[in-house]
């Protein structure tokens, strides 16, 4: 009787077997998410996945598809040939750095206002970038007002991607064809954008997609101290 062959494929000039795909794939998703100081499950909320589906990945016991290592790639702003390095060349990848400007103040209220600079450019006060936003174009609003408390309280900093897909339900910074700028909960319904706030005092904004500028997704914030 002749033995079977493992099924192999070429990864650079080496021919690789699929379970040692599998077993290169999972030590370098672990490099990479540590490196990025996330645990396992903070890495499933940023590709919307479980935390046992990492955990199964990086064990070897389950292997990393292509749809998801491309969520994993986008959502890291690394590349896919970082997933399958050799097992001794792990260097690690550093987490990312620098600064990010809090660009202007936004009312989570109706009247709010924003720099026409949008969204580089210098802003009135800088943050140290979060460990866990890559986004170069991220950036930082001071929360003024009170309708999106206690989620979001006054002179508290939020963070806000653009590289981000906004879901039904998300939190954003969203500024209107009027000039206004806001936090707000953002819901799709029936053709129309629906901004409301968390104090249930304060109307719910009814738009068109025409009378909206931009929505960007929520990503991060910080604690008044």
């Amino acid at each position: 009787m002749i033995a079977k062959r493992p099924k192999t494929t070429k990864i650079g000039r080496m021919a690789k077997t699929y379970d040692e795909i599998r077993t290169l794939k999972a030590a370098n998703l672990k490099r990479i998410r540590l490196a990025h100081k996330l645990t396992q499950t903070k890495l499933a909320n940023l590709i919307s996945t479980y935390p046992s589906t990492l955990n199964a990945i990086e064990k070897g016991n389950k292997g990393l598809g292509n749809d998801l290592l491309v969520r994993i790639c986008q959502a890291l702003q690394v590349d896919a040939s970082e997933f399958t390095r050799p097992i001794d060349d792990l260097k690690p990848i550093p987490p990312p750095a620098g600064q990010i400007a809090v660009i202007s103040m936004a009312n989570g209220g109706p009247q709010g206002f924003y720099e026409d600079a949008y969204p580089a450019g210098h802003g009135f006060s800088y943050i140290e970038r979060p460990y866990d936003v890559t986004d170069d174009n991220a950036y930082a609003v001071e929360v003024r007002g009170i309708s999106m408390s206690p989620r979001y309280e006054d002179g508290e900093i939020v963070v806000a991607s653009p590289q981000r897909e906004v879901r039904n339900g998300d939190y954003v910074v969203v500024k209107l064809a009027t000039g206004e700028v806001m936090i707000k909960k953002i819901k799709f319904r029936e053709g129309l954008i629906i901004l409301t706030s968390v104090n249930p005092t304060v109307d719910a904004w009814v738009c068109r997609p025409e009378e909206v500028l931009f929505y960007h997704k929520i990503v991060w914030h910080k604690e008044k101290t």
